[in-house]
C-alpha cells in the first residue's frame, strides 16, 4: 500500500478538502474498523425503524417499547462491535501502540469515571456500555490515516440516502411524529420531521451536520457534490435548526481558514501555518466557551425553545453534587421523580451542562483534557493544510450548544458520526508516520 504527499491543494467550491493519498485504502484496517462499526450500528438503527412509528413518548410513561426481534438485532449488533474489538486487538497484537498509551487513557478516562459513577450509585449501565471502550480500542490499535475520514464522507452520504429514502417510501418509518404542541424539531415546509435511521429529527441533523466536512473530502465529483445535495436536503428536512447553523458555522470556519492562509503567504513562508494555527485554536475555544457559557449566563425557562429550563435544572442539580454529580441516567431518575420537567428531558440539551450535571467537576475535568487535545491537534493539522479536523469540530462544538453529541454509555447510534471522527482527530497518524507506514505496506 502506498502512500503520496501531494503539495496541498487550497480546496475551493470545485475541488474536495485535501486528504493524504491511500491506495486501496477501502481495504486499510482503519477502513474496515470505520466501516463494520457503521454497517453494525445502522443495521440496528434501520431495525429500530422498521419495527415501530417514531412519534414522541414523554419518559415518564417508560419512553416507546422495541418488538423483541428488533432488540434482538440491536443486542446482537451491539455484541458485534465488542467482537471486532477483540478480533482487531487479536489480529494486531503484534503492532499495538503502545508508545500512544496516553491518548488511549485520555479517551477512556471520561467513559470510566462515568461508568464508575453509576456503579457506586448502584445504577449500572449495563453491557451497552462497552460499545464505546470497544471502538476506541479498535481505532487505537489500527492507528488511523487521515485518509479514512473520506470513507467516513461516504457513510454520512449513505446515512442520509437512507434517511431520505426512508422518508419517502416508508414515511411511518422514516417521519418523526411531533408531540402536541412541542417547541423542538417544528417541520420545515409540508413534509414534516424527518428523523431516517435516527429517532428523531435532531438526531439525524446532529449526526449529518458533524459528518458534513467529511463529504467535502470525497475526492470523485460525481459522488461529492450530490452527497452534499441528498445531505443538505437531509438535514433542512430533519427541522433541526442547531444542524443548519452547524453546517453554516462549517462553511464560515472554511473560508476564514483559507483567507487566513492566502493572506498571509507573501512575507514569510511560515507565517500561513502559524497564522492558520492560532486562529484555527482560537476560533474552536471560543466554540467550546460559548459551549459553557450558555447554560451559565441564560436566564429564563422558555429561552432557546424551553432549553433554559433544562439548563437551570442542571444547573441547580449540579450545584447540590459539584465534585461527582448525580449519574449519567440523572434525567432518567428525573422522569420517576414529581420534578420530571414533564418527561420531556433526556438530557440537557448543552454538552457542558449535561457534563457538570451528571459527572460533576471530576468529569468536567477529563471532558476538558479530551476536547482541549483535540483541538490542538485539529489546529495543527490544518496548519499542515488539512483542514477536515477544525471543520469537524467546528459543527460539533456548534451542535453541544444546543445538544449532546458525546455520550459514553448510550445514545450509540451517533457513534460512527461522532465518536469514531472525534477518534480519528485524536488517534491520527503523523502525516510523514503515514507515509512510511503505507510505504513498509507496499514491500513484498
Amino acid at each position: 500500500m502506498t502512500s503520496t504527499l501531494p503539495a496541498v491543494a487550497r480546496p475551493g467550491w470545485r475541488r474536495p478538502l485535501p486528504l493524504p493519498r491511500v491506495e486501496r485504502l477501502w481495504r486499510a484496517p482503519e477502513a474496515v474498523v470505520v466501516v463494520v462499526v457503521w454497517v453494525l450500528l445502522v443495521t440496528q438503527q434501520i431495525a429500530v425503524s422498521l419495527s415501530r412509528p417514531k412519534m414522541y413518548v414523554p419518559l415518564t410513561e417508560g419512553g416507546q417499547d422495541v418488538p423483541a426481534w428488533a432488540a434482538t438485532v440491536t443486542t446482537v449488533t451491539n455484541g458485534g462491535v465488542v467482537l471486532l474489538a477483540v478480533v482487531v486487538a487479536g489480529w494486531r497484537a503484534r503492532e499495538v501502540p503502545w508508545h500512544r498509551w496516553g491518548l488511549l487513557l485520555l479517551t477512556l478516562a471520561p467513559w470510566a469515571l462515568v461508568v464508575a459513577r453509576l456503579v457506586v450509585l448502584g445504577r449500572s449501565p449495563g453491557a451497552l456500555a462497552l460499545v464505546y471502550p470497544a471502538i476506541v480500542i479498535a481505532l487505537w490499535v489500527v492507528l488511523p490515516r487521515l485518509a479514512v475520514v473520506e470513507v467516513l464522507g461516504y457513510l454520512t452520504v449513505a446515512t442520509a440516502t437512507i434517511s431520505v429514502l426512508l422518508g419517502v417510501v416508508a414515511p411511518w418509518a422514516g417521519l418523526y411524529v411531533r408531540a402536541e404542541g412541542a417547541e423542538l424539531e417544528k417541520p420545515i415546509g409540508p413534509f414534516g420531521v424527518l428523523a431516517g435511521v435516527m429517532l428523531s429529527g435532531n438526531d439525524l441533523g446532529l449526526v449529518l451536520a458533524v459528518g458534513f466536512a467529511a463529504v467535502l473530502t470525497i475526492r470523485v465529483g460525481a459522488v461529492r457534490w450530490p452527497g452534499l445535495v441528498v445531505t443538505l436536503v437531509a438535514v433542512g428536512w430533519s427541522a433541526s435548526r442547531t444542524a443548519m447553523v452547524a453546517v453554516a458555522a462549517v462553511l464560515v470556519a472554511l473560508v476564514v481558514v483559507n483567507v487566513v492562509r492566502r493572506r498571509g503567504r507573501v512575507e514569510d513562508a511560515q507565517a500561513p501555518a502559524r497564522a492558520v494555527q492560532v486562529v484555527v485554536a482560537v476560533g474552536l475555544g471560543v466554540l467550546a466557551l460559548v459551549m459553557v457559557a450558555l447554560p451559565l449566563l441564560v436566564s429564563g425557562d422558555t429561552a432557546f425553545s424551553n432549553r433554559g429550563r433544562l439548563w437551570a435544572f442542571a444547573i441547580e442539580r449540579f450545584g447540590e453534587a459539584p465534585v461527582l454529580g448525580w449519574g449519567a441516567d440523572v434525567f432518567k431518575q428525573l422522569a420517576q421523580s414529581e420534578e420530571n420537567l414533564g418527561g420531556h428531558a433526556s438530557h440537557a440539551h448543552n454538552l457542558a451542562a449535561q457534563v457538570l450535571v451528571s459527572g460533576g467537576l471530576v468529569l468536567a475535568v477529563a471532558m476538558v483534557a479530551l476536547l482541549g487535545c483535540a483541538i490542538l491537534r485539529s489546529a495543527r493539522s490544518a496548519a499542515q493544510g488539512w483542514d477536515w479536523a477544525p471543520l469537524f469540530l467546528t459543527a460539533f462544538l456548534v451542535v453541544a450548544w444546543f445538544e449532546v453529541p458525546l455520550v459514553l454509555t448510550d445514545r450509540i447510534r451517533q457513534y460512527p458520526y461522532v465518536v469514531v471522527p472525534l477518534l480519528v482527530v485524536l488517534f491520527v497518524q503523523p502525516v510523514a508516520a503515514a507515509v512510511r507506514s503505507s510505504a513498509r505496506s507496499a514491500e513484498p
